[in-house]
């Protein structure tokens, strides 16, 4: 659990990392969002929250776009959770997630906060919010 008050600032850009394909998460996501905002109207102009599609391991492209930082990342995982030691195609695609969103945060040259669609809020009413749940 973390409180958002210590990340989020004024006016901003909070992504959503969300599969193409994880339809229903982006839903509930999207469901989440709109209670968020009702139950505090007065942070919908400064928070901005924004669906960034994350990167699929099962599309070969995407996984070429990112091939040449695997070799140095691949033999930095530890010994991954299948049993073996390596890291798993699905767990580059959301590191490359991620980093892609790192290099956004250097071209917007503010802070941004990153979430996967797993998380949600707890707390309510008020005028800001408590904090969020992974």
């Amino acid at each position: 659990m973390i409180f958002i008050n210590d990340f989020v600032r004024e006016s901003m850009k909070i992504f959503i990392i969300n599969l193409k394909r994880s339809l229903e998460r982006k839903k509930l996501m999207q469901k989440q969002i709109e209670r968020f905002f009702e139950n505090y109207p007065n942070l919908k102009d400064e928070i901005n929250f924004e669906f960034f599609e994350a990167i699929d391991a099962k599309i070969k492209e995407n996984m070429e776009k990112f091939a040449s930082y695997f070799p140095k990342f691949r033999s930095l995982a530890f010994c991954g959770r299948g049993g073996g030691c390596g890291i798993l195609d699905t767990e580059l695609a959301c590191f490359a997630s991620h980093l892609s969103l790192w290099q956004k945060c250097v071209e917007l040259n503010e802070a941004i906060l990153i979430l996967e669609d797993d998380f949600y809020f707890e707390g309510g009413g008020g005028t800001s919010p408590n904090f969020l749940t992974f």
